[in-house]
């Protein structure tokens, strides 16, 4: 990861950007329920609140990695301990519970119990390393404005009385007026949780993942309401820390990127807080989760790897910088992970101008329509061309993958043109039309109609192939989807590699999917008889389906041209055609009473393994079928003045299949067909198309 992170660094620098770096020790507060505790200048509380997760993005914390933080503190202990209990019950039958019945839970709470602090020698624990911290950074504070506001936080925590206790007591009584003050629902849930506790251990201490946070603040100015915890804060804590540390004991060596002789490492890299994947560190090698390359060489951490500690802190700024929200949708992204539950982040930027947006062609930015994903290309293709950057500048992208609580890794590092993007966008949308021309009745966005295929994004490959469906293909079940490493040679590459992966994955998603093309394909023509048979988000993501199999055959070099003449799609929508005769005839002669069982499908199921096996099948039971169509168009003077659309479909169904039965043994003349890894695909394709229209 340190050198994608490094090549970060150096477009900025070619780019005439210098992010601020930012001190080792100073980190972002966790998105957990924080409230914010504002002290008076003689260091007690003047008011609480509860802060949004927006409000909390704008906030610092300063410590030693997870210890000793300040000012935001976790707090260990529910304020009353002894409604825990009954909150627990309450809420098993109040899951989703309205302002009211909060406001009503507590003020029933607080009437029988008090407010009880632990008993404790100071609070935190380690406010000496807090007061420690303070004398640290006294002088050096105090050299400029910014500084004194940062200083002043400190003095007022420092003038609390009992060795803090005081601060946590007049909490809890804060947090009791609170219920009376406010009315919304998150407030008072929250308000709730942090007096009875989430959860207890046996040692009556809130667990890990239920610990309020009490983040210490105050308004150092008088009528500006720019409070000491806000971000703005951090490069004049930054100097401090970094003017603080001048004249200590260093570890000066070569540095591995560099090769120059610097102020190295000595505790710990750097750790950021990233947009979507959380902490991340610089460079981690764990001595008990690392693998081989840690027990082959006996170094971990640090050691590892040698590291100029000036330029680790830019390499963190960097990246930092290139995934604010600012940069969201055009810089960097949240995408899908093919392993485990937790999301990648995506960044996809051009050296040469980090304002130009590169993620919309990969991701389609978002997508609620069918045809969000060319719009969003167009509008990057345009600004491609309007921006002062040439074909040859080059583009970076980078997967980075949650793989633990604690690790992260680059999965995926490529390096492109522009030139290059822009082909790629361009001819990903010429493969997404590699489609028949068929509607299905589906939902797009928020309204239902007739869609048909239509362009995805590349991003939308590790969606559509992370499940595998079964029992008639209502039921998805999870499947190792292509990876992003795969969908981008996929996108990028016109090479072998991109064929030979297209031709493996045809296969495999053909099996994972095709009971619900199969479902699809039955529903389409049941339809005309039941309209509950059409489920519109299968329908959806069906067309969605075939348009990843359009790409998959023109990146293997299919063009529609050529698939939709042979064999196996023209067997597919014979098949389709053959389910119409039947429901026609069964809508004329049964009253509408469809067996579970179509001759098209049970003759599609039986071409899926073996097509001149299904031929014989279907030979041996369409003359029934057959004469009722005969005798039907006999005494019928206009098959388009034919009322029941069933039986109309049916009869212009066998019409059609008395030509397209020369058409399929046309294909016999010589030898049998062969079934390879494309043949289920296009006979899935032709099945749900169906037969040719006008």
């Amino acid at each position: 990861m340190i050198n994608e992170f490094f090549s970060i660094y150096e477009g900025l620098k070619g780019a005439g950007e210098e992010p601020q770096i930012k001190h080792n020790d100073i980190a972002s507060p966790g998105m957990g329920t924080t409230f914010r505790v504002c002290l008076s200048e003689s260091g007690t509380v003047n008011s609480i609140e509860l802060l949004t997760k927006e409000k909390i993005k704008n906030t610092w914390s300063l410590g030693n990695g997870n210890k000793n933080q300040f000012p935001a503190i976790k707090y260990e202990y529910p304020f009353i301990p002894s409604g825990h209990e009954y909150y627990k019950e309450w809420k098993k039958d109040n899951k989703n519970a309205k302002p009211g019945a909060y406001y009503n839970l507590i003020k029933e709470i607080i009437s029988m119990h008090k407010v009880s602090i632990p008993n404790v020698d100071q609070w935190p624990s380690y406010r000496s390393k807090i007061l420690e911290r303070k004398k640290q950074l006294k002088e050096v504070l105090k050299m400029c404005e910014e500084g004194l506001f940062v200083f002043e936080l400190f003095e007022r925590y420092s003038k609390a009385e009992n060795e803090g206790i005081s601060i946590i007591e007049q909490v809890g009584k804060k947090l009791v007026e609170l219920v009376s003050e406010v009315r919304d629902r998150d407030t008072l849930r929250s308000v709730a949780e942090a007096l009875f506790g989430e959860a207890i251990d046996n040692k009556g201490r809130l667990k890990d993942s239920c610990k309020i946070t009490l983040l210490l603040d105050c308004l150092p100015q008088k009528d500006i309401d720019i409070h000491v915890s806000s971000r703005s804060r951090i490069p004049v804590l930054s100097e401090a820390l970094f003017a603080a540390e001048q004249g200590k004991k260093s570890t000066v060596g070569n540095c591995a990127l560099t090769g120059r002789e610097s102020e190295l490492f000595q505790e710990k890299f750097p750790s950021e807080k990233l947009s979507v994947v959380g902490n991340t560190i610089l460079f981690s090698k764990n001595d008990g989760t690392s693998g081989p390359t840690v027990r082959r060489y006996g170094k971990a951490g640090v050691d590892s790897f040698s590291l100029s500690k000036l330029l680790g802190e830019k390499l963190a700024a960097g990246v930092v910088f290139l995934t604010t929200e600012d940069f969201e949708g055009k810089t960097w992204k949240k995408i899908p992970s093919s392993v485990g539950t937790s999301p990648s982040l995506l960044l996809a930027y051009c050296k040469s101008n980090f304002d130009l947006a590169i993620a919309p062609v990969i991701t389609g930015g978002d997508i609620d329509d069918f045809d969000d994903y060319a719009n969003a290309t167009e509008s990057v293709l345009r600004l491609f061309d309007k921006s002062d950057c040439s074909p040859d500048d080059v583009v970076e992208i980078c997967e980075i993958r949650v793989l633990d609580k604690a690790n992260r890794k680059v999965n995926y590092s490529n390096t492109a043109t522009i030139g290059k993007i822009n082909d790629a966008a361009t001819d990903w949308i010429k493969a997404c039309n590699n489609v028949p021309d068929f509607k299905l009745f589906a939902r797009a966005g928020k309204e239902n109609k007739l869609l048909p295929p239509w362009v995805i994004a590349p991003i939308e490959t590790i969606f559509l192939t992370k499940n595998k469906f079964i029992r008639n293909g209502l039921t998805p079940t999870p499947e190792k989807p292509v990876g992003f490493s795969d969908t981008m040679t996929l996108f990028l590459s016109q090479s072998s590699s991109a064929k030979n992966l297209a031709y493996r994955n045809i296969e495999k998603i053909s099996n994972q999917v095709e009971p619900l093309f199969k479902y699809c394909a039955l529903s389409k023509v049941k339809s005309r008889i039941d309209k509950k048979v059409t489920k519109v988000d299968k329908n959806a993501l069906v067309l969605k389906l075939v348009t990843l199999f359009g790409v998959l055959l023109f990146k293997f070099g299919r063009m529609k041209e050529v698939y939709m003449s042979n064999f196996a799609y023209q067997f597919g929508q014979l098949c389709s055609a053959m389910d119409e005769l039947h429901i026609g005839y069964c809508q004329s002669m049964r009253s509408g009473d469809i067996p579970n069982t179509l001759i098209g499908n049970t003759t599609y199921s039986l071409a899926l393994q073996n097509p001149k096996k299904a031929l014989e099948v279907l030979a041996s039971r369409i003359r029934p079928y057959k004469a009722w169509a005969n005798k039907e168009i006999a005494k019928t003077k206009d098959l388009d003045n034919v009322s029941d659309i069933a039986i109309k479909a049916g009869l212009f169904a066998h019409l059609w299949i008395k030509k397209q039965a020369k058409l399929i043994n046309d294909h016999f003349d010589n030898e049998s067909p062969q079934v390879d890894d494309t043949y289920k695909a296009e006979l899935m394709l032709g099945y749900l198309a169906g037969r040719s229209v006008g």
